[in-house]
């Protein structure tokens, strides 16, 4: 389980809640559940399954980027829409204060082929190349 915690920047409301809806078509989920019952993320946070953060990665900056936001630090002191996305794996969990999500308030899960797309290795990342044995 990955945690996805996405910063956009000069954003407005709205501009979340675009971010939002494109993250759950990708798979994402704002609710987090605990002993069976599930909770509501803090603002701008993302739950994802996946084997590598480089495939949650690779999806969330597909998301930021659709809705106007890519990733890049914003030095240039100029007023520009951008973001910062942090990707998290978690071997254990604890919280507090987060609030219920309530059956009817929780949004619709993410097309089950669209959820497998995240599941899936998104981007190969080429492991070093080795010298070829020598036959003896």
């Amino acid at each position: 389980m990955f945690t996805t915690r996405i910063e956009l920047r000069n954003a407005k409301d709205s501009d979340y809640e675009s971010l939002r809806k494109e993250m759950e078509n990708r798979g994402f989920r704002r609710t987090i559940t605990y002993a069976k019952v599930d909770y509501w993320m803090p603002a701008a946070e993302y739950n994802c399954m996946a084997e590598r953060p480089e495939q949650v990665l690779t999806v969330a900056v597909k998301a930021a980027t659709a809705v106007g936001f890519p990733p890049r630090q914003d030095n240039d002191g100029k007023n520009t829409k951008t973001s910062g996305i942090l990707v998290t794996q978690s071997a254990a969990r604890r919280m507090a204060g987060l609030s219920e999500a309530k059956p009817a308030a929780a949004p619709a899960p993410a097309p089950a082929a669209v959820a497998a797309a995240v599941a899936k290795p998104a981007t190969k990342v080429a492991a070093p190349s080795r010298p070829a044995k020598k036959k003896r």
